[in-house]
């Protein structure tokens, strides 16, 4: 075992920059430590978005309690199977005030269970709080919590606005439920719509403001400094953060573009925990693993990822870096834009608005090369400059990490040979390429069933074994995956590590035919139709989504 991950985590701790607990959760799944924190306390353990749970959310029971403190405390109030009450708390042993509060507030007996912040702030974000009665404040009702209540510095006179209120909720619910990004349509009869884009789908939210959906939307446009919300005849664009009732900070990229019916607004959310994500918690396989960090031991070779927009290239681009020692070796980034801020890192914005004065990915690179660097991102390859720059950084002693438009990780070669880089310097220094899609991973609640005929033909064509079942997700799915049966998404990917036969082939401008056939016949290639079956044949996903993201139309 590796003993420097857990020296750097004690050298943090004992200096001051990190604590040892955050650095511990960095490294271990909080669902997998927080059990055996449960077990240690005597204390029962609730995965909230378990698909076997014993306890279900129960609205009664959270309008008994003031909902600001419940999200300040981080504990849930439930209904246990046999009626009892239960709460699910993150610190049920260290809260004392916030526990003789909810004693006094909910139909005893109350037992308490552990539970994950981050999942308590999630379920309780989703709680429509705009129809529920004031919290009963007499004497009688709040004796129990005079102490909460005064630590916790509550408002008691000002109310707030209301529209203000919802859009706040809405951005917290969007981050805590895993969206990507937030969708703001006018439709044809005035009415908003509002979706969420979670796992790669847009999911349609309530808008309880009748008759204040301008209302919303200025709400929203106001949070970003550069735009002006009373505009609405061009497009405007800016970035602003937030904070989350769990108390996380998002950054986010808001664009408005006028239509027809009203101006449409996206919300792309910037969650800083994407960039936390190890390569082992994304879905690749052992072999894959390897190949990777194999390739983040040079030091020097080319790493391209390649997939369309939202398919996990920059999580994955920083899973690489994440790898590497980031305070013994100089790392720098050109990016466009900078989404998420890297320790130890050097990261510049990429800028094409400044006439001869701009910052291009190629200026940026050959800037880059005077600062003694030893690895460089950039954040795409897209002309021909810019890709002989970063080639020829490759070849002389850098590891350049980038993504690239191309149609899969073999057609890598001949897309940097449109854009001028000689077969020969793609042959010399590509390292690694790697063609990913995320697909979506099906929830606990799903159930099993023998292929269907159109799944058999589809496997009886490809020439893959024949599973006995395959998993599907629930009709309605569950509560504890929004009814949707997914939960999550893991990628799946084509991984291409260039062999001696490969390379020779590339150099000699081999139709591509050839050079895919040496590449299947070797030990460093993965299709991404069998990596997507992998995931198919372990029940983590299911055919159906295998055959939507690949797009294979059954073929």
């Amino acid at each position: 075992m590796d003993p420097r991950p857990a020296v750097r985590m004690i050298s943090d701790a004992m200096n001051g920059r990190k604590p040892l607990a955050r650095s511990l959760l960095e490294q271990v799944d909080v669902l997998v430590l927080l059990p055996v924190i449960a077990g240690e306390l005597g204390l029962p353990w609730v995965d909230l978005y378990g698909a076997d749970l014993a306890y279900r959310v129960d609205e009664d029971l959270i309008r008994r309690c003031d909902v600001k403190l419940l999200r300040k405390h981080s504990a849930l109030p439930l209904r246990a199977a046999d009626n009892s009450v239960a709460v699910a708390m993150a610190n049920p042993r260290g809260d004392q005030d916030m526990v003789d509060y909810l004693k006094q507030r909910l139909p005893g007996p109350v037992t308490f269970v552990l539970a994950s912040g981050a999942q308590v702030q999630q379920r309780l974000v989703a709680v429509d709080t705009t129809s529920y009665a004031t919290v009963d404040t007499t004497p009688a009702a709040t004796a129990g919590a005079s102490s909460v209540a005064a630590s916790s510095s509550l408002p008691t006179t000002v109310e707030e606005n209301p529209v203000v209120e919802w859009v706040d909720n809405l951005l917290s619910r969007a981050a805590m439920e895993g969206a990507s990004d937030l969708h703001f349509k006018f439709e044809s009869d005035e009415s908003l719509l509002v979706r969420f884009r979670i796992d790669g789908v847009l999911v349609r939210q309530e808008v309880p403001l009748r008759g204040r959906e301008n209302e919303i939307v200025n709400a929203l446009l106001a949070k970003c400094p550069t735009i002006d919300p009373f505009d609405k005849t061009r497009p405007q664009d800016g970035t602003f953060s937030f904070v989350t009732t769990g108390g996380r900070k998002i950054d986010s990229r808001l664009a408005m573009l006028p239509q027809v019916h009203g101006p449409t607004v996206v919300c792309r959310l910037l969650d800083p925990a994407n960039i936390n994500r190890r390569l082992d918690d994304m879905g690749f396989a052992p072999e894959i693993l390897v190949q990777m960090r194999r390739a983040m031991q040079q030091h020097q070779g080319a790493v391209f990822v390649i997939g369309p927009t939202g398919s996990g290239k920059t999580t994955t681009l920083y899973g690489l870096l994440r790898e590497l020692p980031a305070e013994q070796r100089h790392i720098l980034t050109a990016e466009d834009p900078v989404e998420y801020r890297l320790p130890f890192i050097g990261q510049t914005q990429i800028r094409n608005d400044l006439g001869e004065k701009s910052l291009t990915f190629a200026k940026a690179l050959r800037a880059f090369l005077r600062l003694d660097p030893d690895v460089i991102l950039v954040g795409e390859v897209r002309d021909g400059e810019t890709a002989e720059v970063a080639m020829h950084a490759a070849l002389t002693g850098h590891l350049v990490l980038s993504t690239l438009h191309a149609k899969s990780a073999l057609g890598t070669f001949a897309r940097l040979e449109e854009l001028g880089v000689d077969p020969y310097l793609t042959a010399e220094t590509l390292t690694l390429a790697i063609n990913q899609r995320l697909i979506r991973r099906v929830h606990d609640c799903g159930t099993v069933r023998a292929p269907n005929a159109r799944e058999l033909a589809f496997i009886r064509r490809r020439g893959l074994a024949i599973p006995e079942q395959v998993r599907e997700p629930a009709p309605n799915g569950c509560p504890a995956c929004n009814g949707t049966g997914y939960r999550g998404r893991i990628a799946v990917v084509e991984v291409l590590e260039p062999n001696d036969k490969v390379r020779t082939l590339i150099a000699e401008k081999a139709p591509q035919s050839e050079i895919a056939a040496a590449a299947a016949a070797g030990q460093g290639y993965t299709s991404i139709l069998s990596d997507a079956y992998r995931h198919v044949l372990k029940g983590t996903t299911t055919m159906t989504e295998m055959l939507r993201v690949l797009d294979t139309g059954g073929q």
